[in-house]
Protein backbone atom coordinates (compact mmCIF):
# COMPACT_ATOMS: atom_id res chain seq x y z
CA UNK A 1 0.00 0.00 0.00
CA UNK A 2 2.81 2.41 0.81
CA UNK A 3 4.35 1.64 -2.57
CA UNK A 4 1.19 2.84 -4.30
CA UNK A 5 1.14 6.10 -2.33
CA UNK A 6 4.65 7.03 -3.43
CA UNK A 7 3.89 6.53 -7.12
CA UNK A 8 0.71 8.59 -6.80
CA UNK A 9 2.63 11.36 -5.15
CA UNK A 10 5.28 11.16 -7.82
CA UNK A 11 2.68 11.43 -10.48
CA UNK A 12 1.19 14.40 -8.69
CA UNK A 13 4.51 16.08 -8.70
CA UNK A 14 5.07 15.20 -12.30
CA UNK A 15 1.64 16.43 -13.15
CA UNK A 16 2.83 19.80 -12.12
CA UNK A 17 5.28 19.34 -14.94
CA UNK A 18 2.94 18.20 -17.63
CA UNK A 19 0.83 20.61 -19.63
CA UNK A 20 -1.86 18.03 -19.77
CA UNK A 21 -3.93 15.96 -17.44
CA UNK A 22 -6.29 13.08 -17.57
CA UNK A 23 -10.10 12.98 -17.53
CA UNK A 24 -10.70 9.72 -19.34
CA UNK A 25 -7.17 8.77 -18.41
CA UNK A 26 -6.45 6.36 -15.59
CA UNK A 27 -4.40 7.82 -12.72
CA UNK A 28 -2.98 4.39 -11.97
CA UNK A 29 -1.65 4.15 -15.51
CA UNK A 30 -0.08 7.59 -15.22
CA UNK A 31 1.59 6.63 -11.97
CA UNK A 32 2.99 3.47 -13.53
CA UNK A 33 4.42 5.52 -16.39
CA UNK A 34 5.98 8.13 -14.11
CA UNK A 35 7.23 6.05 -11.18
CA UNK A 36 10.64 5.68 -12.81
CA UNK A 37 11.09 9.45 -12.40
CA UNK A 38 11.05 9.20 -8.61
CA UNK A 39 14.84 8.92 -8.21
CA UNK A 40 15.33 12.07 -10.29
CA UNK A 41 12.60 14.24 -8.72
CA UNK A 42 13.73 13.32 -5.21
CA UNK A 43 17.33 14.33 -5.92
CA UNK A 44 18.54 10.76 -6.14
CA UNK A 45 20.05 10.91 -9.61
CA UNK A 46 21.70 13.56 -11.74
CA UNK A 47 19.51 13.15 -14.83
CA UNK A 48 16.12 11.59 -15.62
CA UNK A 49 16.42 8.04 -16.91
CA UNK A 50 15.34 7.03 -20.40
CA UNK A 51 12.43 5.12 -18.82
CA UNK A 52 11.38 8.25 -16.93
CA UNK A 53 11.43 10.37 -20.08
CA UNK A 54 9.51 7.70 -21.99
CA UNK A 55 6.89 7.79 -19.22
CA UNK A 56 6.66 11.59 -19.35
CA UNK A 57 6.20 11.46 -23.14
CA UNK A 58 3.61 8.69 -22.86
CA UNK A 59 1.55 10.52 -20.24
CA UNK A 60 1.77 13.80 -22.14
CA UNK A 61 0.53 12.03 -25.25
CA UNK A 62 -2.43 10.58 -23.38
CA UNK A 63 -3.74 13.99 -22.41
CA UNK A 64 -6.07 15.27 -25.08
CA UNK A 65 -7.82 18.28 -23.55
CA UNK A 66 -8.20 20.60 -20.56
CA UNK A 67 -10.34 18.07 -18.70
CA UNK A 68 -7.61 15.46 -19.05
CA UNK A 69 -5.00 17.95 -17.80
CA UNK A 70 -7.11 18.87 -14.79
CA UNK A 71 -7.76 15.25 -13.88
CA UNK A 72 -4.09 14.32 -14.12
CA UNK A 73 -3.18 17.39 -12.07
CA UNK A 74 -5.60 16.44 -9.31
CA UNK A 75 -4.34 12.88 -9.34
CA UNK A 76 -0.74 13.98 -8.95
CA UNK A 77 -1.15 16.91 -6.59
CA UNK A 78 -3.24 15.10 -4.00
CA UNK A 79 -0.34 12.96 -2.78
CA UNK A 80 2.72 15.07 -3.56
CA UNK A 81 3.33 15.86 0.12
CA UNK A 82 3.75 12.15 0.78
CA UNK A 83 6.95 12.03 -1.26
CA UNK A 84 9.99 12.77 0.87
CA UNK A 85 12.64 15.08 -0.59
CA UNK A 86 10.53 16.07 -3.58
CA UNK A 87 12.47 18.67 -5.55
CA UNK A 88 10.08 21.08 -7.30
CA UNK A 89 12.94 22.53 -9.32
CA UNK A 90 13.61 19.14 -10.84
CA UNK A 91 9.92 18.64 -11.46
CA UNK A 92 9.71 22.00 -13.20
CA UNK A 93 12.63 21.10 -15.45
CA UNK A 94 11.62 17.52 -16.16
CA UNK A 95 9.70 18.14 -19.40
CA UNK A 96 12.56 20.13 -20.92
CA UNK A 97 15.12 17.58 -19.73
CA UNK A 98 13.06 14.88 -21.43
CA UNK A 99 12.45 16.86 -24.62
CA UNK A 100 8.72 17.30 -23.96
CA UNK A 101 7.15 20.68 -24.83
CA UNK A 102 4.65 21.95 -22.27
CA UNK A 103 2.49 25.07 -22.40
CA UNK A 104 1.55 24.90 -18.75
CA UNK A 105 3.06 26.67 -15.75
CA UNK A 106 4.72 24.23 -13.38
CA UNK A 107 5.31 25.17 -9.79
CA UNK A 108 4.64 24.40 -6.14
CA UNK A 109 1.37 26.35 -6.10
CA UNK A 110 -0.23 24.82 -9.18
CA UNK A 111 -3.95 25.33 -9.60
CA UNK A 112 -5.54 22.27 -11.19
CA UNK A 113 -8.69 24.17 -12.16
CA UNK A 114 -6.88 26.24 -14.79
Amino acid sequence: MARLAIPAATVAALLVILPVAISAFNCGSAIQQLITCLPYVTDGSNWPSANCCNGVKTVAGMVKDRGDRQTLCECLVKDKDKIPNLDMGRIQGLPANCGVQVDFPIGPDINCST
